[in-house]
């Protein structure tokens, strides 16, 4: 009987993308395994100074990624432990699991030429055949292991996680992890933190916290959603007023409205569109109308848009003066206490008294 063949691919997953896919399609091509075990990865002991996303974040991004594969397993067995992952414990685990089966072991280019860093690659070498993705279609070699690796050459994909996190492109990722991507605010900050300045990213998470902390007070199913909004609610504030009035004119159509200021909110959801391929109408809607929640809206705001806009006003640096001598911490208990009520009292007050100017 000929002995099973196992497949283990395994990675930090920051998030899985279609590079990562025909990396695998590949290998299948070629072992033509029995079973593939994708292998989502603690912190890797050569990257402990670059902290990935949440652990759940990104087995869940596989898990979706992949989640139409027959005779595939995504992993969680590393995860499972708080100490950085070694390959070699790794690797055990499922020799022990799975004794009569043959393993290979599929990695990255990169990842061969510093396999002899690896905690026991000595151990890992006689346990496993070792495959090796070669996107550039330079010569593989590590002279520092006794190795003869199994090379797939010829891939299409050249993309980096790294590159995928702050410049997304549809077809580099599912479209199902993208959307969960959008819809969680991963990688916002890195997104973010270039468009703008230090005040200005501050203040954004502070919306981002307070909008997530309100919101858990009366839809926890919706925090997320709340988090996203508020961390990107300003990504158009400090762009060029000229090129906002651009947009706004010649690509929204909005041709009337009462200071530039007030626009950002509009072209902050059609960079998020454009930019960053956001489709949730709800995130998009709530920072569209953070600035004038009724303009340009046929319907009564949402719950999200009444947080997004209550976290803008009264997040924690904001002071009596932000709400024109008003005593500030009495909308912040309202916000908690009614939201509709602090919603529609705050934004009357506030446009009575910028209607003054």
């Amino acid at each position: 009987m000929q002995s099973s063949k196992i497949l283990l691919f395994g990675g930090t997953f920051d998030p899985f993308h279609n590079g990562h896919y025909e990396i695998l399609k590949q290998a299948q091509k070629l072992i033509n395994p029995t079973k593939t075990i994708v292998l989502v990865n603690n912190v890797s002991p050569l990257k402990m100074q670059n902290r990935p996303v949440s652990s759940d974040h990104r087995l869940i991004m596989t898990k979706i990624a992949l989640a139409n594969e027959s005779d595939l397993e995504v992993s969680d067995f590393e995860l499972k432990s708080n100490e950085p992952s070694f390959s070699i414990n790794t690797i055990k685990h499922f020799v022990k699991l799975y004794p009569n089966a043959e393993f290979y072991l599929l990695m990255g280019a990169d990842q061969y030429q510093n396999l002899h860093l690896w905690h026991q690659y000595e151990d890992i070498l006689k346990l496993v055949k070792i495959v090796v993705a070669n996107r550039d279609n330079d010569e593989v070699v590590n002279a520092n292991i006794n190795c003869d690796p199994i090379i797939i050459s010829g891939l299409q994909f050249p993309v980096s996680s790294s590159q995928i996190r702050t410049q997304p492109l549809p077809y580099l990722l599912d479209e199902k992890v993208l959307n969960y991507i959008n819809d969680y605010g991963l990688y916002a900050i890195d997104r973010i933190k270039p468009l703008m300045s230090e005040h200005r990213f501050q203040h954004s998470l502070r919306v981002a916290y307070m909008a997530s902390d309100l919101m858990s007070h009366y839809n926890k199913g919706l925090i997320h959603l709340a988090y996203t909004c508020g961390i990107y609610h300003d990504i158009a504030k400090e762009m060029d007023y000229s090129k906002q009035e651009e947009i706004a004119k010649n690509i929204l159509g909005i041709n009337q409205y009462e200071h530039v200021k007030v626009l950002h909110g509009y072209i902050g959801a059609y960079e998020l569109r454009q930019k960053y391929w956001f489709n949730n109408q709800n995130i998009l809607n709530a920072i569209a109308r953070h600035t004038k929640p009724f303009d340009f809206f046929h319907d009564e705001p949402t719950l999200l848009d009444k947080v997004l806009y209550l976290a803008d006003k009264l997040e924690a640096n904001r002071t009596d003066n932000d709400v024109f001598g008003k005593d500030i911490n009495y909308y912040r208990k309202l916000a908690y206490k009614d939201i509709n009520l602090c919603f529609i009292e705050l934004y009357n007050w506030l446009q009575f008294n910028l209607s003054k100017k």
